[in-house]
């Protein structure tokens, strides 16, 4: 994996303002396997980086509804 994808990860949960354990919940993986993937050890599948993908735009949108609000 490259460095910029394990930086992304880290990224999104902190956007997100989850921890490894609540990114793991969210995307039906283990709390090693977020960890795994922070470390380089691992490479998330194309499924896991589109379900990260999903969870940010759905951040973004309840963000932007709540500014509007």
């Amino acid at each position: 994996m490259t460095d910029m994808l394990q930086k992304k990860i880290k990224d999104l949960r902190g956007q997100l303002g989850v921890t490894q354990k609540g990114l793991a919940e969210e995307l039906g993986v283990t709390l090693a396997t977020v960890g795994r993937w922070e470390c380089g050890l691992r490479d998330p599948s194309p499924l896991a980086v589109r379900a990260m993908e999903l969870l940010l735009e759905v951040d973004r949108m309840k963000r932007s509804n709540a500014v509007k609000e």
